[in-house]
This record gives C-alpha cells, sequence and structure tokens, in this order.
C-alpha cells in the first residue's frame, strides 16, 4: 500500500501475509490473519461481503514503553467525588442524540478536550451478554506508546433482551436483523463496568464505573456513533466514539471519555490588618486649666519710656 508523510508518498510492502475465510450464518465471510510489513507485525481480521467487498483491520503488537512512564495514568486530572452514593440512576433519557433520518461520523476530540480514550472489542457472547474489553489511555500518544490499562464493561443477558424489546417498541430496530434472535448493538442505560488507575505510588487498583449509558445510531459510512454517559468515584462523565462492526455480533470501538472541569476555588480573603493604636487626646480632668496657664506665662518685659519725655513731681501744695 502506499503511504504518505509530509507530501512524500512511500509504497510499503507487505510480507507474509495469511488470510482465512470462514463463512458465517449472515451468509458472507469473517476473515482472520496477519502479516508483517515495515512497522511490525500484525494480525488481520475483517469481512467479506455478498458484494465480494473486503473490509479488513490491521491490529499492529503494542510498543512496549518504560515502566518509568508508568505515573502517567494517575488520578491527577479529575477530583474524586465523596458524594457518589447520593447521585440519582440515569435513563437513556440523559443521553440527548439528535432525531434526524441520517447522522454523519463523528468528529473525534482533539488531545486535551478529553480525559480518557478506550479501544477494545465489544462483541456478543454465546450466553447473549454483551461485553467489551481492551486498553485505556490519557491520550493517543500514551496508547502509541502502550502507557495503558485494562478496562471492561458490559451489559448482562437479561438487560440485554430487555434492551431488545425496548428498541423494537420504539421502532428503532426490525426484528428481521436479528442474529439467532440477537441484536447488536443495544441501547441501554444498564451497562457497567471498570478500569484500571494507578494511584498516587500504589500499585494500578481497579475504579468501578457504576453505571454506563450509551446510545447507537448507524451513520452514512456504515459504521455506528456512540453517545453516552456514565458514573463512577469521580464523578459523572460524557461519552462519545464510534463501533466498527467486524461481523454481525462484534466490533472494534473508540470511546473518548470527557468529564466536566474541576472547579476552581476561589482563595481565601486575606486576614483582616489591625491598626496601629492612635495617641489617645487628654481627657478633659487631664487638660491644663486656665490658672495653670496664667502661672505658666512669662512675665511681661517693661517698656522704656520714649526719648524727650520725662515726667516730674509737682512740689506744688494744695
Amino acid at each position: 500500500f502506499n503511504f504518505t508523510e509530509d507530501g512524500k508518498k512511500t509504497r510499503i510492502t507487505e510480507r507474509d501475509v495469511v488470510l482465512k475465510f470462514k463463512k458465517n450464518n449472515a451468509g458472507y465471510y469473517n476473515v482472520e490473519g496477519k502479516g508483517t510489513n515495515m512497522f511490525g507485525k500484525y494480525s488481520i481480521s475483517g469481512t467479506l461481503d455478498k458484494e465480494n467487498t473486503i473490509t479488513l483491520f490491521r491490529h499492529f503488537a503494542p510498543i512496549k514503553a518504560k515502566k518509568t512512564v508508568q505515573p502517567a495514568l494517575s488520578a491527577a486530572p479529575i477530583q474524586i467525588n465523596n458524594q457518589q452514593d447520593s447521585l440519582s440512576r440515569m435513563t437513556l433519557d440523559d443521553v440527548d442524540v439528535p432525531d434526524q433520518p441520517s447522522y454523519e461520523p463523528i468528529t473525534a476530540p482533539i488531545d486535551g478536550h478529553y480525559q480518557a480514550l478506550s479501544r477494545g472489542v465489544f462483541k456478543v457472547n454465546e450466553d447473549g451478554a454483551h461485553t467489551c474489553s481492551g486498553k485505556w489511555a490519557q491520550s493517543r500518544s500514551h496508547h502509541t506508546t502502550n502507557v495503558t490499562s485494562n478496562f471492561h464493561f458490559g451489559l448482562e443477558e437479561h438487560h440485554a433482551k430487555q434492551a431488545l424489546e425496548d428498541m423494537k417498541r420504539k421502532g428503532l430496530i426490525d426484528i428481521r436483523d436479528a442474529n439467532d434472535g440477537k441484536i447488536f448493538p443495544v441501547d441501554s442505560a444498564n451497562y457497567k463496568g471498570s478500569f484500571k488507575m494507578k494511584k498516587g505510588t500504589a500499585k494500578l487498583q481497579p475504579v468501578i464505573d457504576h453505571q454506563i449509558v450509551m446510545k447507537f445510531r448507524k451513520n452514512t459510512s456504515g459504521s455506528y456513533n456512540v453517545y453516552g454517559k456514565g458514573v463512577n468515584a469521580y464523578g459523572s462523565f460524557d461519552l462519545i466514539g464510534t463501533l466498527i462492526l467486524f461481523g454481525p455480533l462484534s466490533g472494534n470501538v473508540e470511546l473518548f471519555r470527557i468529564y466536566p472541569p474541576v472547579p476552581i476555588s476561589e482563595p481565601p480573603p486575606p486576614p483582616a490588618q489591625s491598626h496601629p493604636k492612635a495617641k489617645s487626646l487628654p481627657l478633659a480632668k487631664n487638660a491644663p486649666t486656665k490658672k495653670s496657664v496664667e502661672k505658666a506665662k512669662p512675665p511681661p518685659t517693661p517698656v522704656a519710656p520714649a526719648p524727650g519725655l520725662i515726667r516730674r513731681e509737682s512740689s506744688r501744695q494744695v
């Protein structure tokens, strides 16, 4: 195949490609295989439909990362909600999906606009339960470097049957599309699961997703848009992603988990500063009296007589 990077086209040679075709109960073929090229070894899954159109998925072995990078999967970006038990249970109505005749494929959020990216295989088990397992990371680059941890979620068999009946009643599915009485995927508010996370210096510990609500809508490219919500010890979150089927009852899913931003608490007001004590004015009883003021006055200065004027005593007697 041709690979283009920075405007330069390079031809990639495939080697040792092995394909096996297994007819499925839908009348077409599942494809399995393996191969290798300059990027490494990979496994192959896919389908060959009735129009002889083949769809193949390459699954490369993850690149091993140094253990020192592992602390990236810490609980730092989000805040634990200790009032989890008080949250009310969600319903399908809490997931807002526009009601329209067709849906364009979802545009995946860019790095920095989500908190977790989960990639895994979603399928219907023989007992009718729906399960998904795979790896999650905080970004696409962490998936590339294998800085990941395990995740799992699912829908129990009795909840899957109830979801099937609800979708039939709402006219969202045609029972003629069922495969051995099973429909995939189904909308439900009863998904739940868990994922592993490193908390501080401790080892990886499980975090329970108490409830996951998901709706699936087929888009114009033939895959499914995924819309959802969930709740765990860190609070509520939104889900958005894509499901690409590689069989009637299985597919690859990519889900972006988005937590609401943690509110920034305002800093406490600074403590009130005490003003220095002002000098008190003298009280009335301490104020100087009029007599003390007069006593304190300096004696008058004698004034010399004006020149040329001499007073004489008269010696006349009467």
